[in-house]
């Protein structure tokens, strides 16, 4: 049986969305522009294929994750990518991030998708530890990224 209650985040839960990738931002001493419409609308719109899960203990929302679908076209294969995984520090160690993987294998095989990939910081070794007793194998990623900001005047 499952300890944490895992549900789909709706409109009703964007306050306790922002809260917990707040929480995140700062776990990780990053800088953070958390414009609650953004999580309103992510939410609220159907469109949206980011989807955000939370687990709830006895009612309280102690945990986020969030995930997205991904393609490679050059290898005719999809998969989902899991954008953030964040956990109270009270509930870490007690399964939640196992109960979220299996969930995301879950949702990655109804979707048909072949791959599930996750990215974490360089230095924080223990999530490392925890994709790699998953069962994740670190992957090379070659080549540079890119970002372009188009101005909202253009």
């Amino acid at each position: 049986m499952s300890k944490f209650h895992l549900r789909i985040a709706n409109v009703q839960d964007t306050e306790i969305v922002r809260a917990k990738i707040e929480a995140l931002c700062a776990f990780h001493d990053d800088d953070a522009s958390l414009d609650p419409a953004f999580f309103h609308k992510v939410l609220s719109d159907p469109k949206t294929q980011l989807r955000v899960i939370l687990a709830q203990d006895q009612g309280q929302v102690i945990g986020l994750m969030a995930y997205y679908p991904m393609f490679r076209l050059h290898s005719a294969s999809s998969g989902l990518h899991l954008h953030q995984l964040f956990i109270d520090h009270t509930h870490r160690g007690q399964g939640c991030a196992r109960q979220f993987m299996d969930y995301l294998i879950h949702a990655a095989a109804e979707c048909g998708a072949s791959y599930i990939s996750v990215s974490a910081d360089l230095q924080n070794e223990p999530a490392h530890q925890v994709y790699l007793s998953m069962g994740f194998k670190r992957v090379a990623l070659g080549g540079a990224f890119f970002e372009y900001h188009p101005t909202q005047d253009a």
